[in-house]
């Protein structure tokens, strides 16, 4: 994915490493919440993915413009092409 916003990667989340009894049970009570209405669910969590990213870059940076995100207006011009007579088959 392609995005100014700087998502989470979970790449540094330990998977190999001992898991708690009391994690195994919050897997085990995300399981059955999903599986009660797994298209509100999953569509909450998507939903709270995809905002986590501006919020998180807007809480990380100090000062954060428009344009910093979007882009600047200057520099996205688009070339602007002529027709030559001379060069032109008639």
């Amino acid at each position: 994915m392609v995005s100014n916003f700087k998502y989470n990667s979970f790449k540094e989340v330990n998977w190999a490493g001992k898991v708690p009894f009391v994690a195994l049970l919050i897997v085990l009570l995300v399981f059955v919440v999903v599986a009660t209405e797994p298209a509100l669910v999953l569509f909450i969590v998507f939903a709270l993915y995809a905002l986590a990213g501006p919020i998180n870059t807007f809480r990380s940076v100090d000062k954060v413009r428009l344009e910093d995100v979007v882009g600047d207006a200057e520099h996205d011009v688009d070339a602007e092409f002529t027709q030559d007579d001379n060069t032109h088959d008639k």
